[in-house]
């Protein structure tokens, strides 16, 4: 009995590592956009592969479809996440009189993005204090959190990003947040300088830094979803389906800097086979016979 329940557990353990996988995207370089407006409508986007933010964090069943592009330049780098949600309750809507924006904004309608740039990307780690989830300590170095929440007369300004958590990004990282003219949804614009990254080393990166990362640049899209339903706060996510990215950045995807974009499966450390898994570019499991440009098992198939 005790053989079986071992050789199950080894089974266990053997599927969970061909099922675990992590997704990787290849971004382009590009020119610096001349406003960030909450749009993304500009011709520098128009060359850019829509990636989808279509995972469920854990149970949660949001009611959105979202996407988001990244390119980077020189200087900055860029997001633009696209969020198409017919129920839009931000934190300025859905609040109670006696609660504190500081304290309940995490529950409402927004979009967060997550970066590592350590040469680590499996720490333990998200941009939360060090410690347990109820904080403490210290910040975790090389970790950020871009998280805007929406203000009333905030939408279509651009602003720059402040708060303890952004480390060296204080009043550097510039977003804007745009309504769609039929308030079928909206759009989140980020602009972020590369040089004001700084990693677990104490370093600040270079351009050059960021191509040449050992294992990537870590990064995740969190959607969050409150449609005032008495269910509470619903999210999607790019990658970290298990944990949140805010405090363990483990299962975030990877962004490489290179010359073509989109989305490839990597395999896990374990070495496992092939999955036989396969997404079409905007990062959506399809049948590896579908027709189009899919990416199986990390090489590119072209089914006409």
């Amino acid at each position: 009995m005790k053989k079986t329940i071992i050789l199950m557990a080894i089974s266990l353990f053997m599927l969970s590592g061909i099922n675990a996988q992590t997704k990787q995207l290849t971004i382009k370089k590009g020119t610096n956009l001349s406003t960030i407006d909450g749009k993304g409508d500009d011709e520098q986007w128009q060359d850019v592969d829509p990636v989808a933010i279509d995972t469920p964090f854990g149970n949660e069943n949001a009611s959105v479809k979202a996407w988001f592009k990244m390119y980077y330049t020189d200087d900055y780098l860029y997001v633009y996440v696209d969020v198409t949600d017919d129920v839009h309750i931000p934190v300025w809507v859905g609040k109670a009189d006696n609660e504190k924006v500081k304290d309940v904004h995490q529950f409402y309608d927004k979009v967060e993005i997550y970066f590592d740039v350590n040469d680590n990307l499996k720490d333990g780690n998200g941009p939360a204090y060090i410690g347990t989830e109820g904080g403490g300590g210290t910040i975790a170095p090389g970790h950020y959190q871009f998280a805007p929440w929406f203000e009333e007369d905030g939408y279509d300004s651009p602003f720059l990003m402040s708060g303890l958590l952004f480390g060296s990004m204080s009043d550097q990282a510039m977003v804007c947040y745009s309504l769609r003219e039929d308030y079928s949804g909206y759009g989140v614009e980020f602009e972020l300088p590369l040089k004001k990254f700084l990693n677990d080393k104490g370093e600040y990166l270079s351009k050059e830094a960021f191509e040449n990362l050992p294992q990537g640049l870590g990064f995740d899209v969190t959607v969050v979803d409150n449609d005032a339903d008495d269910l509470g706060r619903k999210r999607v996510v790019w990658c970290s389906s298990e944990q949140e990215a805010y405090y363990n950045m483990d299962g975030c995807g990877i962004v490489r800097f290179g010359q073509s974009s989109g989305i490839e499966n990597l395999k896990t450390d374990t070495g496992h086979a092939k999955t036989g898994i396969c997404y079409n570019l905007l990062g959506m499991r399809v049948d590896r016979n579908k027709k189009g440009i899919i990416i199986c098992d990390g090489k590119k198939i072209i089914n006409k």
